[in-house]
């Protein structure tokens, strides 16, 4: 899963400062969160699973076609998201 944060540096200092002018990545308990800066001064942001079953995410039970249902899903299954700490 990816979102773009348009026009990073300003509404967003602290995640800018973080992925610099190249990237930053994190491996945590079966998420890994990864940030790019574009040339664009756009940051894309993605979050993907790193523990999968056999048949990768197609059997992770994420719910790809019902938004509200997948954001759930993220927010139950990423432990900093439910503490706080999110970025």
């Amino acid at each position: 899963m990816e979102v773009g944060v348009p026009a990073v540096d300003r509404p967003h200092p602290d995640l800018a400062t973080m992925v610099g002018q190249g990237d930053h990545r994190v491996l945590g308990d079966g998420m890994s969160p990864a940030a790019q800066r574009n040339g664009d001064v756009r940051v894309r942001v993605g979050l993907g699973p790193h523990r999968t079953g056999e048949n990768g995410i197609a059997s992770d039970a994420i719910p790809f076609d019902d938004p509200p249902a997948s954001r759930a899903w993220l927010i139950e299954s990423c432990p900093a998201s439910r503490s706080g700490t999110a970025a």
